[in-house]
């Protein structure tokens, strides 16, 4: 359950995505990319996959990627999500 706002990454560097991800009444997937129109329903379907490996169903999700790989962007995803459940970082 998202609980707070979680963000990881930074908006501003390249090769990289920056995920900011909110508690919302219903599923919400934002992609900011100049290569939205080649990859951004791929973009997509990524982030919708690890919101179901965490079981969330409801989130609002904003995507800014600076040509990221997609295990980057997963891996953004993941760890906003985990901040926004509330989960301590690890060390």
């Amino acid at each position: 359950m998202i609980k707070k706002t979680g963000e990881s990454g930074n908006p501003n560097s390249k090769n990289d995505a920056y995920v900011k991800i909110e508690p919302s009444e219903k599923s919400i997937i934002k992609i900011e990319s100049s290569l939205f129109d080649l990859f951004g329903e791929k973009m997509a379907e990524e982030v919708k996959e690890v919101l179901n490996e965490y079981n969330v169903k409801k989130a609002s999700v904003t995507v800014i990627d600076r040509n990221a790989l997609d295990f980057v962007l997963q891996a953004r995803v993941e760890d906003a999500l985990r901040k926004a459940m509330g989960e301590k970082d690890e060390v």
